[in-house]
This record gives structure tokens, C-alpha cells and sequence, in this order.
């Protein structure tokens, strides 16, 4: 099972993250965030990694609604490996988007999940539904809505996980990976360290 750590806004949360076996970590290039890492700080925070002992960095940006010409350009400066996006975005617009695509969906209901299928996503997030937040909220939603898409689309599982809580919800359900934020951070985008590694060795040792 795979695990992506996200709000990176330091570089030595990110070298925490995948030391200590993150296989993704996220970058949120929405303003209105607290974990927001403007272009360029963020392109000196990747950069930085690569450089430290992860040339082969799989970052994933994190956007909202955002114009299509700027997603591209940021996916070209900062070589990232997939593009993550949290609004109401067009399966026609993630035609045009040349990097993967995860399409993130805020679950209210079992008829939320129902988009499912109809982007060319390389990959679904399944994160809690909160009126007027498109993300991180910090809520977890009802794991059980995701087994019957398990099996035959990539889904990632957000919301409010931590390392106190990540294995019962693997107990219910075992998605593509795990999505971490707010559940491994002493304040909004600064990360902690036992935390992480709490997390991922939870994840990673969970079938073992």
C-alpha cells in the first residue's frame, strides 16, 4: 500500500516523508490554504529534495479550479509526477493536462462516488465532504463506501487519517494508498516528525 504525505512546505518535511518510506509526497498550490507553497518557494523546496538523495521525487500538486495554462506550467517547472485537483473541473479539462491525474472527491454521500470512472484519472482521493472547504479538512469519511471501487480504480483514502486511526480504517477497507496531512502536524503545513514515521510504518506494516 502506498502512502503520500501532503502540505509539504519544508524540505525537511519532505526528506522526513520519504526517508522514512512516503512513496508520494503532495504540494498545494492553492492559495486560500494553510499548507499554500507559492511557485517559487516550492520549486526551491523540490529542487532542495532532489537534490538531498531523492532525484526520483514523485510530487504531486494539489490545485483548485485553477486556470489550465498555469496546472501546466507548474507541472513542467517542477517536473511533477501527477496532478491532484479539488474543484468542479471538466473531464475535458484534465484531457489537457499532460501528467496523471488524481481526481479528488469531497464524499457527502454514496452518490458522491458516483463520478467515479467518468474522468481518465489515473487515480481517484476520496476525502470528507465540508461545506465551502475544498480539502484537508481533517474529517474522515465512511471507508466502507470505497469497496466496491477498490478493486477496479486506483482510490486513494483521505480524511482526517492519523496514526492512531489508519489501521481500523484499513481494517475496513484497503485502498490504492493513503492520504496524510493534518494527521501528522504540530501546526498547518509544519509536519512532525514521529508522527510520520508512525504513520507510514503503520501503513507499511499492515499486511505484514
Amino acid at each position: 500500500m502506498l502512502v503520500k504525505i501532503c502540505g509539504i512546505t519544508r524540505v525537511e518535511d519532505g526528506i522526513c516523508a520519504l526517508e522514512n518510506g512516503a512513496d508520494f509526497i503532495g504540494m498545494i498550490f492553492y492559495p486560500k490554504s494553510p499548507r499554500y507553497a507559492p511557485p517559487d518557494r516550492a520549486i526551491q523546496i523540490l529542487d532542495a529534495i532532489r537534490e538531498k538523495g531523492h532525484p526520483d521525487l514523485k510530487a504531486i500538486g494539489v490545485f483548485v479550479d485553477e486556470d489550465l495554462k498555469t496546472v501546466r506550467e507548474y507541472a513542467e517547472k517542477m517536473n511533477l509526477f501527477a496532478v491532484q485537483l479539488h474543484g468542479d473541473e471538466t473531464p475535458e479539462y484534465c484531457d489537457n493536462i499532460n501528467r496523471p491525474i488524481i481526481k479528488a472527491i469531497r464524499v457527502k454521500s454514496p452518490e458522491s462516488l458516483d463520478i467515479i470512472g467518468r474522468y481518465e484519472a489515473w487515480a481517484y482521493l476520496c476525502d470528507a465532504f465540508q461545506p465551502g472547504i475544498p480539502g484537508g479538512t481533517g474529517k474522515s469519511i465512511d471507508a466502507s463506501l470505497l469497496t466496491p471501487y477498490i478493486q477496479s480504480h486506483r482510490i486513494f483514502l483521505a480524511g482526517g487519517l492519523s496514526p492512531e486511526n489508519i489501521s481500523g480504517m484499513l481494517k475496513i477497507v484497503k485502498p490504492y494508498a493513503v492520504d496524510v496531512s493534518t494527521g501528522v502536524e504540530i501546526s498547518p503545513g509544519i509536519k512532525d516528525p514521529e508522527k510520520i514515521k508512525a504513520f507510514i510504518r503503520t501503513v507499511k506494516t499492515f499486511d505484514q
